[in-house]
């Protein structure tokens, strides 16, 4: 559920070697909200139904409403599907998975009775649960290709090499360029190129692919107070494990270069860590039957590590073929992700069902990276975090759904939400992200079976590259995934 402006893949940025950008930030903050079959159905609204551990992405005070113990696993399946519309050339491309949304266990702690007698006020059960949820997902693929007459990435290699010499170019960038042969001096001594390209039309093609997940072990403790008030907290922690791979290459296809053919960059990142965070929530019993809580998530504190290296092959008419490739870089630094704050309600419908509604505001402009000490990272941190700052402002999440028990044994559900845009009014993208799910669930005494599935669209743009001044091809992406789960549980 989100919707990306990908600037640039870091070359924006002077420090393009590890070159953790906002879009690296947005996109390690930003939660799918996946868990539970039942909880994903419903539109990831259970905070104030509770008795599922999905409450834990809105509200851990629901695991109070357990009166008995629960054990749950639930597999995904994904397809993620692209159009990306590039020099009005447009490129279609998929991508599928499988992951693990959810597993868990509960154990009731009933403190219902005292001296054989049935308790009606005070602590009445005190639950723990021990488990993991996926947070966020990033899977997905986007082609474009097109033919530019205006520029080349070239262009940007040239910009970038101006006033160095070779040996301070950027050995992850604009250096390879030059020693493939791609850059030139104007003359022997100068500081001052031009590219092999020049003035030419070229045919540009890219390939962007994503890969990993961010997944949430979380221990939480919830206590049921008279059977009206429920109060829950957790600590949590993510591992998160990101892969970024970028293909692009420019031809001449008209052959009008004296000394040109083609090339190709490669560039690739990993990144992997973990954070820590926690959560605190409470839920209270209206003397209607209508549950409403509030809880606040804190932010997640990552520690992380970057691998990353860069490729350029060019084939030249008249010089010859060239490799080059660079080392393999490393950074380590420090992320921290925004507060959430998040409001809900549900009415409840004895043997019949129930309608939820969850709310959650979250405000992407707090995000920041440490780099640590040096000028270099430090000049680096402090750009990245002023562009965070100005480029992101609050979000507004509001999530529904509804259970309706067809027979004893079988619910069918309904759910859906819409998210603001994470961007300030300054960037001009404003369209929301809008789901819809859906699902059936079968329960028995001791054994349910939960179905689930998922339905997002959004939009994405991907610049490859940026020259100051000047107007460069954007791909437009329009993407959509549909998501199937299934929830094995057993109640004891």
């Amino acid at each position: 559920m989100r919707q990306l402006i990908l600037i640039g893949l870091g070359i924006t940025l002077n420090f393009s070697g590890f070159a953790q950008t906002a879009m690296d930030a947005l996109k390690m903050s930003r939660w799918h909200l996946w868990s539970t079959a039942r909880g994903t159905a419903v539109g990831s609204s259970m905070g104030a139904v509770g008795a599922d551990a999905s409450v834990m992405l809105s509200n851990p005070a629901g695991l109070g409403l357990y009166k008995r113990g629960d054990f749950m696993f639930t597999p995904m399946i994904q397809g993620t599907f692209a159009s990306t519309n590039y020099l009005n050339e447009v490129g279609k491309s998929s991508r599928y998975s499988f992951g693990i949304a959810n597993v868990a266990i509960i154990d009731e702690g009933d403190n219902s009775y005292y001296k054989g007698e049935p308790k009606e006020e005070g602590w009445l059960f005190v639950n723990w649960a021990l488990g993991g949820q996926r947070l966020a997902d990033f899977n997905q693929r986007i082609v474009f290709s097109g033919t530019n007459s205006f520029n080349s990435m070239l262009d940007a290699f040239v910009v970038r090499m101006n006033g160095r010499k070779p040996q301070s170019a950027d050995p992850f960038y604009e250096g390879l360029a030059y020693h493939a042969r791609l850059l030139r001096p104007i003359n022997a001594d100068s500081t001052e190129y031009m590219h092999v390209a020049q003035g030419i039309p070229v045919f540009q093609r890219g390939e962007l692919t994503e890969r990993g997940s961010i997944f949430e072990g979380f221990l939480a403790v919830a206590g049921n107070y008279s059977n009206k008030v429920y109060i829950g907290g957790s600590v949590d922690v993510s591992t998160l494990n990101y892969k970024r791979s970028f293909l692009f290459e420019e031809l001449d296809i008209n052959d009008l270069a004296t000394d040109f053919e083609k090339f190709t960059l490669s560039r690739n990142i990993s990144t992997k860590g973990y954070g820590i965070g926690g959560r605190f929530g409470i839920l209270y019993w209206l003397p209607i039957p209508v549950r409403i809580g509030f809880a606040m998530h804190s932010p997640r504190f990552y520690n992380l590590t970057d691998n990353y290296g860069s490729v350029i092959e060019s084939v030249l008419d008249t010089s010859g073929s060239f490799r080059v490739e660079s080392e393999q870089g490393k950074f380590n630094y420090k992320f921290v992700s925004p507060w959430r704050v998040t409001a809900n309600m549900g009415i409840i419908f004895k043997r019949i069902g129930f309608i939820s509604l969850d709310y959650a505001f979250v405000d992407y402009s707090t995000m920041y990276f440490d780099f640590g000490n040096g000028s270099g990272p430090a000049a680096l941190e402090s750009s990245v975090n002023t562009i965070i700052a100005s480029r992101y402002g609050p979000s507004h999440e509001l999530r529904g759904g509804l259970e309706l028990k067809l027979a004893p044994w079988f619910m069918f559900r309904l759910g859906g939400g819409i998210a603001t845009t994470p961007y300030s009014p300054s960037v001009g993208i404003d369209e929301p992200t809008v789901f819809f799910s859906g699902g059936i669930g079968v329960r028995e005494k001791e054994f349910y079976l939960d179905f689930a599935l998922s339905h997002v669209k959004w939009t994405e743009q991907f610049v490859p590259y940026t020259i100051p001044g000047i107007e460069t091809p954007v791909a437009n992406t329009n993407l959509s995934r549909t998501s199937f789960l299934i929830t094995f549980g057993w109640r004891y």
